[in-house]
């Protein structure tokens, strides 16, 4: 191509990057890798520990996670770099193309998770009952994408940039993914006499497949291995549900209890 060629090249596309555009590329890049990279290992390190599978499949969401983010760096890398001969209008335009790729490389993680969910639901599995480190690192993890997806998504705004806004989209559905783990919940305590089964909850979607009673008896096993043999569990008298399941559960309704609390703030 001839100097003049060249030239026109010049003036077609400015041959230097945007300088505060490039730092707003790079500042969501380096938010992506790191915070992905600690959730990876923080879930894989979990899982390791505690032999958690449901915390293992989402260290592996988040393993993907990182190849979404490498790709998204390279894709916007490359839309900043200046024209040239084979490219006189500059590469800006490889940005869409970035966050198409990206958003479908989502959806068809979503599908597989969608799935799997339905064919888990149809089976009833049985439950992985998780100790409070691996509920704390899943409840961890989707405040941790809360947090990026409200500073990428305001970071993709200001770029006014597609492939940003789609990763910060993709932090959002993280957090769905992360509370999927948890389908019922129950605290157990004691006072070295008496058990307490307390706040038992499964999610709406998971219920009539026995989980409900399969966290009693995680609670009742744990009791039994402290020598603990007196259990008991508190309900509000509204709550039929919580109470059909702890009689079929054996448990006996006693109406000679009375219930007495005090406190600070009448909405405490």
């Amino acid at each position: 191509m001839t100097n003049q060629n060249l030239d026109y090249v010049e003036r077609v596309r400015d041959p230097d990057i945007d300088r505060g555009l490039y730092r707003l590329y790079l500042r969501s890049i380096w938010i992506a890798l790191a915070g992905n990279t600690l959730l990876a290992i923080a879930k894989a390190g979990t899982a390791w520990i505690t032999g958690s599978t449901a915390v293992l499949a989402t260290a592996v969401d988040s393993v993907t996670d990182l190849v979404y983010t490498l790709f998204m760096a390279w894709g916007l890398w490359r839309s900043q770099q200046p024209a040239d001969e084979d490219h006189p209008q500059g590469h800006a335009r490889i940005e869409p193309l970035v966050s198409i790729v990206t958003a479908l490389m989502m959806g068809l993680a979503g599908w597989e998770v969608i799935k799997r969910a339905v064919s888990q639901l149809d089976a009833a599995p049985e439950p992985e009952f998780l100790s409070a480190l691996p509920v704390a690192v899943l409840v961890g993890s989707a405040l941790v994408k809360l947090v990026m997806y409200a500073v990428v998504h305001r970071l993709a705004k200001r770029a006014h940039s597609p492939a940003i806004a789609a990763a910060a989209r993709d932090n959002l559905a993280d957090v769905v993914s992360s509370g999927t783990a948890l389908v019922g919940v129950v605290l157990a305590t004691h006072d070295s006499r008496r058990g307490y089964i307390n706040r038992l909850a499964v999610a709406p979607t998971y219920r009539r497949h026995g989980l409900g009673r399969r966290l009693i008896a995680a609670c009742e096993a744990w009791f039994a291995s402290l020598g603990i043999e007196v259990w008991s569990a508190l309900i509000e008298n509204w709550n039929d549900a919580s109470f059909a399941i702890f009689v079929a559960a054996g448990y006996t309704r006693h109406a000679d209890i009375t219930y007495v609390s005090k406190r600070e703030r009448p909405e405490a």
